[in-house]
């Protein structure tokens, strides 16, 4: 009786609820509008990334990175490829180049990515950090320290 009229009232809610969150994820979905050439650009970029770190040494054939072995030394890591595709970011634009509007005005091209942005907005602090403490365990690892923890 009573309860499963609770549980009626409570699958309403929930459906209700549930129906509420859906429109409003969908209103914000249709606010962001157009996926924008840098936005589109910069996910080509990221995609290729993930298809370099796969086939690297993808384990079933010998992959790209093998082309920079040298005597059983690797020198090649998936933070070669994670800078690479960075350094990228510095050369691609960040408005379509063959557009109408930009090639007649006489302002230059900015880029997706400029060492001032760079410079200004990277948490240089939280960087030397990190960096510090890979040092640190590195040098704990090559000197045996780490086997006594």
């Amino acid at each position: 009786g009573s309860e499963s009229r609770v549980d009626e009232s409570s699958r309403a809610t929930a459906r209700s609820s549930t129906d509420a969150v859906r429109i409003m994820i969908r209103q914000r979905y249709n606010a962001l509008g157009k996926l924008s050439f840098a936005e589109g650009a910069i996910l080509v970029d990221f995609l290729l990334l993930v298809l370099a770190w796969l086939l690297r040494h993808p384990g079933f054939v010998s992959g790209w990175g093998s082309l920079f072995d040298k005597g059983g030394v690797k020198f090649v890591s998936d933070s070669t490829a994670a800078i690479f595709f960075c350094i990228v970011l510095f050369f691609v634009p960040s408005q379509w180049p063959f557009s109408k509007a930009l090639r007649s005005s006489a302002k230059p091209i900015r880029r997706i990515l400029d060492w001032d942005s760079v410079q200004n907005k990277l948490p240089w602090s939280v960087i030397i950090i990190l960096g510090g403490g890979f040092c640190l365990a590195k040098g704990a690892q090559v000197s045996k320290l780490s086997c006594w923890f």
